[in-house]
């Protein structure tokens, strides 16, 4: 009679992988454009997800945008250089909001090292605005 051996599944390892919540916060006056940069980031990741909290003061005039890019460069006028995260599935690019938290789910790779995360902020509310935004990324 012959015996089967059946074989035991691997033992499951888990593999500590690096997950950060980045702050992005400040004060726009009304009319200005401000970028907030993070980084570079020392390793390949992936971002999981934006957080824009607009005020009751925002009343949909108060415009973010996120930016990837290999360099920590602002702009005083406009949007910061870099690609936006959002730009290939979202025509208008940016996010205004109301009185909310505004959660945007993503999954964008971004397999380069030393890359910077902007936030870019526009204000047109009428008044100075105090943003406070994060996003959440992942070591690959």
């Amino acid at each position: 009679m012959a015996v089967t051996v059946i074989p035991s599944a691997p033992r499951w390892k888990p593999v500590d992988k690096r997950q950060v919540e980045l702050n992005f916060s400040g004060t726009i006056v009304n009319g200005a454009f401000n970028s907030v940069v993070a980084g570079p980031i020392p390793y390949k990741f992936r971002i999981l997800l934006a957080k824009m909290i607009f005020t009751d003061d925002a009343n949909n005039l108060v415009e973010h945008g996120w930016y990837i890019s290999a360099n920590n460069s602002v702009s005083t006028t406009g949007p910061p250089s870099g690609d936006n995260v959002f730009g290939r599935e979202n025509p208008t690019q940016l996010f205004i909001g109301d009185n909310l938290i505004r959660v945007a789910n993503c999954n964008v790779v971004v397999d380069q090292v030393n890359m910077y995360i902007k936030l870019y902020v526009h204000n047109t509310c009428g008044a100075t605005y105090t943003f406070n935004c994060a996003m959440i990324i992942q070591e690959l």
